[in-house]
């Protein structure tokens, strides 16, 4: 059953991932459910998936609001199998889908287990409070479903043993439980073989060790290749960091990148607190030093015109909402959006690319469109296209209906154009 839920996760299309994500993780949830009644068997085989199912995770939990409590259960019960535990712990990259959650769910999930506590960034701690009760409660229920899980399957297998010994020594042999999984084997260098290249919702590539389960940004060869490379290019580029940038620092004690998080920016000095084995450190580095780096950049994201956001700004230490008012196209083809958005009182603008880890979604917008369906598009029906062009709906005609939808429209010059669009683009709505 896991294994199904492995497999539904991995073929949900990218750009179909909002409609379908509630159904997928749903059964995913009842199958993580009933493995609990013997993790040793039902999860553990499974551990070299881990990150597949992480990710999943977190993905859904961007992506559904109203997945927000499963996604932290599924999470609890998941941890509580070792080998998923040790997977998690030993993933650079999915600590790093924790500390891009907002401070107050990373608090919830830290809740949940001691291994996600260490990797949620400080400011998390300010948020324990308020969301005590709720993610207590989460935690107690799923321990309570362990403990409950675990009685049951063991009079069952009581049950099954009895009527096993009537039937035969032949037949309970049979009915025997199987033999426990065989520890993880010892830590060596990672064979490139045993890497498997996968894309999180947002398009970013990770990479899985398909025997511990463990997950990272880049293979550890093309890390070495990259540092190589850097040797011999000569000057590089110096990156601009920004106060709350997510970043890696190399720690020199622990031998490993570590994720962390810029928290001041003065000149050229880079001052960024990052986590070493659950511990907070701070570090002050110049921008251009090798023991700093980025985390990879985001895709970016599908705003149009009038899109809900939300702005990170760096004076105010927070996000605040915002529309989008324009977009331009970039040097390197990425839109640039300018978004008004509100701090208090006040109305600011700021301009930002698109794949700004500064600008995101407002997710309460994103879960009301959601909340309904999309339409059912036939042929005739009148229906609205958003003209970026124009800047308002525009009346249409659908023509044809496959997977796609074919649309013919009345631009704002008055001619006739035509548009083949995905049925939940958010650019095509029934006339009203």
């Amino acid at each position: 059953d896991v294994q199904q839920g492995v497999e539904e996760a991995m073929a949900l299309p990218p750009e179909r991932f909002r409609d379908k994500v509630s159904g997928a993780f749903r059964n995913l949830n009842s199958y993580v459910k009933a493995a609990a009644k013997d993790f040793d068997n039902e999860l553990a085989p499974h551990v070299g998936s881990a990150a597949i199912i992480f990710n999943f995770c977190f993905d859904a939990f961007e992506a559904k609001k109203m997945l927000r409590k499963q996604v932290m259960a599924t999470m609890g019960l998941l941890v509580q199998c070792p080998p998923w535990a040790a997977a998690f712990r030993d993933s650079p990259q999915l600590h790093a889908r924790v500390q891009e959650l907002p401070e107050e769910d990373q608090a919830a999930f830290a809740v949940q287990h001691e291994e996600v506590a260490k990797v949620v960034l400080p400011g998390a701690k300010e948020h324990e409070e308020a969301v005590a009760a709720e993610a207590t409660a989460i935690k107690e229920a799923n321990d309570a479903h362990v403990r409950m899980s675990i009685a049951n399957f063991a009079v069952a297998k009581k049950i099954s043993a009895t009527l096993a010994a009537a039937r035969g020594s032949a037949e309970a042999e049979a009915d025997a439980p199987e033999a426990p999984v065989a520890p993880d084997p010892p830590a060596e260098e990672v064979k490139p073989e045993e890497l498997r290249e996968l894309r999180d919702a947002r398009g970013r590539a990770y990479y899985v060790n398909q025997q511990t389960g463990a997950s990272m940004w880049r293979t550890p060869q093309a890390a070495a290749t990259a540092a190589a490379a850097a040797d011999d290019a000569g000057p590089k580029e110096v990156p601009v960091y920004q106060g709350g940038q997510q970043v890696e620092v190399y720690s020199s004690s622990a031998s490993r990148w570590c994720n962390g998080q810029v928290t001041e920016v003065t000149g050229n000095e880079v001052v960024s607190q990052y986590n070493v084995d659950g511990q907070w450190m701070q570090k002050k580095l110049a921008a251009d030093s090798d023991l700093l780096r980025p985390l990879p950049p985001m895709e970016p994201l599908p705003v149009v015109k009038g899109s809900k956001v939300l702005i990170y700004s760096n004076s105010g230490k927070a996000w605040f909402p915002g529309v989008v008012d324009s977009l331009e196209s970039g040097a390197d083809g990425v839109p640039v959006a300018s978004v008004n958005y509100k701090n208090g009182e006040q109305w600011f603008n700021k301009k930002l690319r698109t794949d700004h880890s500064f600008i995101r979604f407002d997710e309460d917008e994103a879960e009301e469109a959601e909340a309904a369906a999309a339409p059912e598009y036939y042929v005739d029906q009148a229906v609205e296209v958003y003209s970026n062009s124009g800047g308002k709906w525009m009346a249409g005609v659908v023509m044809s209906v496959t997977d796609k939808v074919t649309v013919n429209y009345i631009g704002a010059d008055g001619q006739v154009y035509q548009k083949v669009m995905d049925p939940v683009d958010t650019l095509l709505r029934v006339h009203s």
